[in-house]
């Protein structure tokens, strides 16, 4: 959970209501779910510190013991790492989404910001984004049960990686180094 949509000074209450929902939703198909989830700050500063609004989500499961929470800050490889292990990401932040995609891994996109909306539509995935403020839990529900079924994306966000390597690699061509 990206802790700019955690509640605080200056955010208007439909922020609050939408966080707190949001997090009930989530919560439930966490614990109405046959996997275990890991929730994994990306941004570890204060005061916009991500441990705190995982810790709000994690606090409304009742089935605790199959989920884990990371307060630990993890270094860039770590975090490739744990996200490249995992069958799904499901992210809140633009961060988590590009670390899907370098990885491999398919990435379902809570898009609260248009920065996240253009990366989806970058890639040929803005399918896989879901409207923060209006949550279609149904649809939620859907991506991450045929994510878990089908293991068919994994090559087509390597290959998308692996072609953005490309691009970069050719823009550095066009470079005037002094």
């Amino acid at each position: 959970m990206n802790s700019y949509l955690y509640y605080g000074e200056g955010k208007l209450a439909r922020d609050h209501v939408t966080f707190e929902k949001v997090c009930f939703d989530l919560s439930r198909i966490m614990d109405g779910t046959n996997a275990s989830f890991l929730l994994l700050p990306f941004g570890n500063g204060f005061p916009h510190n991500d441990r705190l609004a995982n810790s709000v989500l994690y606090s409304k499961c009742k089935f605790w013991k199959k989920n884990i929470i990371c307060y630990e800050q993890l270094d860039v490889q770590e975090t490739l790492d744990v996200v490249s292990a995992a069958n799904i990401l499901i992210g809140t932040r633009l961060h988590a989404s590009i670390f899907a995609c370098i990885g491999g891994t398919p990435f379902i996109d809570l898009t609260h910001h248009n920065k996240t909306s253009l990366f989806l539509e970058s890639v040929g995935k803005k399918e896989w984004g879901i409207n923060y403020w209006n949550l279609n839990v149904e649809r939620l529900k859907s991506l991450i049960e045929e994510f878990l079924s089908e293991n068919k994306h994994r090559a087509d966000l390597l290959n998308i990686a692996e072609n953005n390597k490309d691009i970069l690699q050719n823009l550095t061509d066009l470079l005037i180094w002094d």
